[in-house]
């Protein structure tokens, strides 16, 4: 066992068209840490970045697989002049995302992301959730100018999702850390 890290040192990274890089555990193992060392991140129209826990699954006839008991991975991006996400302004739900998230026993891996500018537009989203006793993720946003516009936001959330008993969700959500020398929200985006 131990943690397994995916590496990506390119000039630019280009994640999209439902394209994903997703570190996630089944089992007692924990889900693997993704690490990004980039000048440019671009996620757009469906691409996703992330890691998770999974919980209980119902194999059927009875049989159900136990919940996974690893953590889920950190997400790290080093980007020396941009991260953008931008959501498909026709597909309200396409995913666009850097996202941790449990289900199961192991508390949601971390996010941070450390560059001079990070763009969210169309409805992408960055986000750290727990719908179990696990606690949720924590969101690090190190940067000169966050920007965040056309429904898109950043959330570290609890609840309940498919398939969940809602008095199982008992974990605390993780942390929102914003360190901006100038935040700009337009439109009816969150953060």
């Amino acid at each position: 066992q131990g943690e397994r890290t995916i590496t990506i040192q390119t000039p630019v990274l280009t994640v999209e068209d439902g394209a994903f890089i997703e570190g996630s555990t089944f089992g007692d193992g924990d889900a693997a840490a993704i690490d990004i060392d980039v000048q440019r991140l671009v996620i757009q129209n469906g691409g996703h970045i992330g890691s998770g826990t999974a919980g209980e699954i119902d194999l059927g006839n009875g049989q159900m697989w136990p919940a996974s008991t690893g953590a889920g991975g950190e997400i790290t991006v080093d980007a020396t002049e941009s991260v953008v996400l931008s959501g498909d302004n026709v597909n309200i739900h396409d995913g666009t995302s850097i996202a941790t998230s449990t289900q199961g026993l192991g508390d949601a891996g971390q996010i941070t992301i450390n560059s001079p500018s990070i763009d969210l537009g169309n409805r992408a989203t960055i986000s750290g959730f727990t719908s179990s006793a696990a606690r949720g993720g924590t969101i690090i946003l190190n940067t000169d100018t966050l920007t965040i516009t056309g429904n898109a936001f950043v959330t570290a959330d609890s609840g309940f999702s498919d398939g969940v008993d809602p008095n199982s969700v008992t974990g605390q959500a993780g942390d929102v850390v914003v360190n901006a020398g100038r935040v700009v929200l337009n439109g009816t985006g969150d953060g």
